[in-house]
């Protein structure tokens, strides 16, 4: 477990403090939260239905297990996705699918690694579209405030 909250939580969040709280902490206060339940949602939705596990030691099932993800690194992509977006509007959208992607390389490392397991047909093209659609409502989520221009 100390491995996943060392990659998935301190490690982002020490990044995100450095560099984004100094650039911007209002997307930082203000998109961490939302992309958090985001992550909470489809990370519970995957464990229940058995589409993937974490493997930690000592072992912890369910939202526990995911909770140095759901609270570290996902909301700490997004609101880097946020934070380019915001910088450089005209390629917005690829911005969506270049943090999928690239969260998608980092969790397919951890599945290479043994720290993340598969079941019931799950894919790594599937961990994509998981990664796709919250990050676009991130995405969204972000242009609703823009346009009640409270970003």
């Amino acid at each position: 477990m100390s491995f996943h909250v060392m990659y998935g939580f301190l490690l982002p969040w020490i990044i995100a403090i450095v560099h984004l709280f100094r650039h911007n902490k209002t997307i930082l206060f203000l998109i961490a939260p939302f992309s958090s339940m985001l992550a909470f949602t489809v990370n519970e939705i995957g464990v229940s239905l058995g589409f993937w596990s974490l493997v930690s030691k000592p072992p912890f099932d369910g939202t526990l297990a995911m909770l140095p993800y759901n609270l570290g690194i996902y909301p700490v992509l997004a609101s880097y996705m946020t934070f380019f977006a915001s910088n450089i509007s005209r390629y917005s959208l690829w911005l969506v699918f270049g943090i999928a992607l690239l969260t998608t390389f980092l969790e397919l490392l951890m599945v290479v690694m043994d720290r993340v397991e598969y079941g019931n047909g799950w894919t790594i093209g599937w961990t994509f579209v998981s990664y796709v659609i919250p990050y676009y409502l991130v995405y969204l989520y972000y242009r609703c405030l823009k346009r009640l221009r409270v970003i």
